[in-house]
Order: C-alpha cells, then structure tokens, then sequence
C-alpha cells in the first residue's frame, strides 16, 4: 500500500475527499465516494455477516462472480446469451435485443453516468 501511495500512480475512485486526504495524501480524485462513516458501516456489515451463527456457510455477495442476488456484472449471463445467440445466428434482431438490453442495464461504470 505505501509504495502505491508514494508513486501517486493513480486515480482514486469512489472515496470521498476525507479519506483521499487522510489515506492518499496528495493522490487525484475526481469523483467522490465514501466517507469514513460509510467504509465503517460497510465493513461492519460484512463482518457482522461473517460471524453469524444463524449461516450455515458464508453469504457469497457477488463481487467477483456472479450470483443471482449479489452485485451487477457488466458480463451478466442474460447479456452473454443475448450476444452469443446474435453472433451464432447472424440475425440483426438477435443483435437489437442485445442492444436493448445493454440500454436498459444499471450504471456500473464511469463511463454509464455520462
């Protein structure tokens, strides 16, 4: 971590001013995020979830694979059909659905707010 922070090689995305100031010193950011508060109720809540005695085995949230209740993925299973299906096919309106659904996503990037 502190060979990154001293490099400021980087861009700091989604934590808010404090942090960058209290952790990044010095790095860019651009866009706000979470505050301190935020960071601690997240990391309660994945702790608190780790430790309940209720759970048969963790609670899988999705963040690096998909899963049916967990995080949005850009990749997600129904865009990939969709797009699989239109190059398989070569129909246009296999393409349009995927299109359509590309269209209708949440934002998931940046790139999405624009």
């Amino acid at each position: 971590m502190s060979s990154y922070q001293g490099a400021q090689i980087f861009e700091i995305i989604g934590l808010a001013d404090e942090v960058v100031e209290g952790a990044f010193k010095g790095s860019v950011s651009r866009v706000g995020g979470m505050n301190y508060e935020d960071l601690q109720k997240e990391i309660v809540q994945i702790h608190e979830g780790g430790y309940n005695e209720t759970l048969k085995k963790l609670i899988a949230a999705g963040f690096l694979r998909q899963k049916k209740d967990g995080e949005y993925h850009f990749n997600n299973t129904e865009a990939v059909k969709f797009l699989h299906k239109a190059i398989y096919d070569k129909d246009y309106d296999h393409y349009k659905l995927y299109e359509d659904h590309l269209s209708q996503r949440p934002p998931v990037s940046l790139r999405d707010l624009l």
